[in-house]
């Protein structure tokens, strides 16, 4: 507390005390953040930061100085990817694609935030291995590069990059698909002034030095300032280091979704970037009131080459002369470079019901129409299908789930699925393919007149040059996948129309039976499961039955109304997802990403599994990874209850036990435990066991009279399972051992980048 780091050294056999070394890091009180774990740590006092090393046997330590302050650290191992050296100015390309590899985010009171990236042994940066630091301070990204300073064999802090200012505080990003190194920062944040005043205050400035500035930078709505939402979209070029001008949405816009994709048989294979937003949004929050908008919009943008008009140029046309040339800016690897463009804007109007009428499949559904106008709604989710070229869009509890067409002056609105328990937070598309066309897949006969009961040519809009994707829109049907606020998943189906004309609809097949508040949302490439996760930590697998009806079994014509209504009120409360497995994180989860991985290269299909990835709130990353062997999952499932069972909680009266309870990893408190987790091996459970030694039994979570009695229970499973295959005349296998088991799940969650 007093700024004073005390280093003890300690014997590795004996744990006696070998060296005791003190050394006065300021007034503050310090803090550590390991380094390689060896020699080398980080000591955080106050406004100070030193880098200290045991050189030699002696401590040294270095101050780290900044161009401005940062005072949160989190260390992790940058390996060098290639032998050639990286120069100083700027460092290499494929020193900057890398990864953080562990650790935990420390942040001090004033919210600032850096990222130290450790290398190889402490190796030079010119090396390829060195130590570098990407420090965020407020609005400001920059990257510094260790280097040795002087002749003692210190190390200081070089600035080697320009900052990056950020205008608004970055919300979400996403990758070109065609282009990688360029991403899309999404921004949007709340105060308690426009950008309008910002730059009236810079003109005030400029003209009067005196001038005072803008009092207050955050609402202020106790004092009567009106709320602020400020929203820009921005470009930033991984390769060249550069990001372009923001473009500013109309003030009081706050982005509510994004979405990245292409509409190719209508507008092309260059990507589209489509805004969801809300004008004049305030949440409200605080002041007694509901959040509020007037109106909603969706904004798309398209990427263009960007063009610049050569130096001595003229702007303009002028009689007589002829427009100046414009030249298309290329990069080092020979491509245009690209902007953001605006293209339209398309404003999300309350229709009345009784335009859809005509859709005569919504009556038996028990949608409660009106003809009155509805409270104006904003787009809070979108999703492109580039396969059908189709836009989704997730609205509030009456107007539902609409989807659009791509249209030349605005997106164009084709159908409608109103009235959803709560409003919709995510969408996504799966094509399942139901039990009548399976034997497709498994190159059985099958009629090809049934195939196109599923292409509906009112909507889709398949590219002309993949016929792979007009392929899947026959055999299979489109299910749009609804992650609601309050309500768990709906599961939606586009049915096609009559004979008589009646176009396609959408209808409700599916949904989970569990209300659950979700925030993220993937959908795996089996066509039957998906993963959600909730705002209280827990992540949950559902699966689509088999047996899942989708569509009616005769055309509606020839059913009789009462029919219609039975059958569809069946199909859509009457069938419920299949809860597979389900996990606590312990944290709230912000995003879930399904990634396809084959070991193999591709050598062995049989090893093609989909790793589901998760990030938190806190920033932790995790990974949920499928076991690819019956074994395996055998050993796992049999180990955990063993492992739970002899786990000791160091911090329990006595050193005791907790009452820790196998199908949910966590103590039996009834006011805090959640859904029951079942059907997921942990594996840090399992990585506590292996790190668990007998020289440090005393503070190790099993100890060693625990760890004997686990290897003698594995072992008598290992025995009766030989014995109950032997009776059953099974024939035998071989069960790994738990070392073997988390080293196969580690090498599957290392991807090849």
């Amino acid at each position: 507390m007093d700024g004073t780091l005390t280093r003890c050294e300690l014997d590795p056999v004996t744990a006696k005390l070998i060296d005791r070394v003190e050394l006065s890091c300021g007034g503050a009180p310090c803090q550590t953040i390991a380094g390689d774990g060896d020699t080398l740590c980080y000591i955080q006092s106050g406004k100070d930061c030193w880098r200290c090393e045991l050189w030699d046997g002696v401590v040294k330590m270095v101050p780290w100085r900044f161009p401005s302050r940062q005072t949160a650290f989190v260390p992790f191992i940058l390996p060098p990817k290639q032998q050639q050296p990286i120069k100083n100015e700027k460092l290499d390309k494929e020193v900057q694609d890398e990864e953080a590899g562990g650790g935990s985010i420390v942040k001090d009171e004033e919210g600032n935030q850096f990222m130290l990236i450790d290398g190889n042994n402490g190796g030079d940066a010119a090396s390829g291995g060195g130590e570098h630091v990407i420090a965020v301070r407020n609005r400001e990204l920059s990257l510094f590069i260790a280097q040795k300073t002087g002749g003692s064999g210190g190390r200081g802090m070089e600035y080697s990059m320009s900052t990056h200012p950020l205008p608004l505080e970055g919300r979400r990003i996403l990758q070109h698909p065609t282009r990688p190194s360029y991403f899309i920062i999404a921004s949007t944040e709340h105060r308690s002034h426009g950008m309008k005043a910002v730059e009236r205050s810079r003109r005030e400035a400029a003209a009067d030095p005196n001038a005072y500035g803008i009092p207050l930078d955050a609402p202020q709505r106790a004092l009567g300032l009106k709320d602020h939402y400020n929203s820009s979209l921005q470009l930033f070029v991984k390769d060249s280091n550069h990001v372009f001008p923001p473009y500013y949405l109309p003030e009081g816009d706050g982005i509510s979704s994004v979405a990245v994709g292409s509409f190719q048989a209508d507008f092309g294979r260059e990507p589209v970037v489509v805004v969801g937003a809300a004008s004049q949004y305030t949440h409200g929050a605080g002041c007694g009131k509901a959040p509020s908008w007037t109106q909603g919009w969706l904004r798309a943008f398209r990427f263009t080459s960007y063009a610049a008009t050569p130096a001595g140029g003229t702007h303009g046309n002028t009689s007589g002369a002829s427009a100046p040339q414009r030249t298309v800016m290329m990069d080092s690897e020979g491509n245009p470079i690209l902007r953001l463009e605006p293209l339209h804007n398309t404003l999300i109007r309350t229709t009345p019901s009784g335009e859809l009428s005509h859709e005569g499949a919504l009556n038996h559904l028990g949608a409660s129409l009106n003809s009155a106008l509805g409270a104006p709604d904003y787009p809070s989710a979108v999703h492109i299908c580039e396969d059908v070229g189709l836009l989704l869009v997730g609205l509030g509890p009456q107007n539902g789930l609409r989807i659009y067409v791509w249209g030349q002056q605005q997106f164009l609105r084709k159908r409608q699925l109103p009235n959803f328990p709560s409003r919709i937070v995510a969408i996504e598309t799966m094509f399942f393919t139901p039990p009548s066309n399976r034997g497709v897949n498994a190159g059985e006969a099958v009629d090809k007149s049934a195939l196109s009961k599923y292409f509906l040519p009112d909507l889709y809009h398949c590219p002309f040059d993949r016929p792979e994707a007009r392929r899947q829109a026959m055999e299979k049907q489109l299910l749009v996948i609804c992650a609601t606020m309050s309500h768990s998943v709906i599961v939606a189906a586009l049915q096609p129309g009559s004979a008589a004309g009646t176009p396609s609809f959408l209808m409700v097949v599916a949904q989970d039976a569990v209300p659950r508040s979700l925030t993220a949302l993937a959908v795996f490439q089996d066509d039957h499961t998906l993963a959600v996760a909730d705002r209280f930590g827990h992540v949950v697998l559902l699966r689509l039955s088999d047996t899942t009806r989708t569509r009616f079994a005769l055309p509606m014509e020839q059913m009789s109304d009462l029919e219609l209504d039975a059958v569809g009120r069946f199909i859509a409360k009457e069938q419920d997802l299949q809860e597979v497995a389900c996990h606590h994180a312990g944290e709230i989860i912000t995003g879930l990403q399904v990634r396809p991985y084959n070991p193999s290269q591709g050598a062995d299909p049989s090893l093609a599994i989909d790793i589901l990835f998760y990030a938190t709130a806190m920033g932790r990353v995790g990974a949920y990874v499928p076991f690819v062997s019956e074994e395996d999952a055998a050993m796992a499932a049999y180990v955990q209850p063993v492992l739970t069972a002899h786990l000791r909680a160091l911090l329990a009266p006595g050193a005791g036990r907790l009452p820790y309870d196998h199908r949910t990893n966590a103590p039996r408190v009834g006011a805090v435990r959640g859904s029951p987790t079942h059907h997921i091996i942990d594996g840090d459970l399992l990585a506590l066991y292996r790190q668990s030694s007998s020289l440090l039994s005393e503070t190790s979570v099993f100890t060693t009279e625990a760890k004997n009695a686990i290897e003698e229970e594995i072992e008598t499973f290992r025995r009766m399972e030989a014995a109950r295959r032997k009776v059953l005349g099974l024939p035998p296998r071989e069960l790994p051992s738990v070392a073997d088991l988390i080293a196969k799940q580690r090498a599957l969650v290392t991807l090849p980048e």
